[in-house]
């Protein structure tokens, strides 16, 4: 097996570091941007089933 060369063991904890320093910043974006994660539908289909099935339950109470 072949030994790294110097300038590629110094590289690796640089890159490391830098892998870490953009995991913290994309956590901190989506902590600031918590709408990001909220589920939307994505058709206008999508959106006509999920608003029926929100308005199904006063429907039926109403029957009653």
């Amino acid at each position: 097996m072949r030994d790294p060369s110097p300038a590629a063991s110094r590289r690796a904890p640089l890159l490391l570091a830098l892998v870490i320093g953009l995991l913290v910043v994309a956590l901190l974006v989506v902590n600031e941007r918590t709408d990001w994660l909220e589920l939307r539908p994505a058709s206008g289909t999508a959106t006509a089933m999920a608003l029926a099935v929100d308005a199904a339950p006063a429907t039926e109470t109403a029957r009653r």
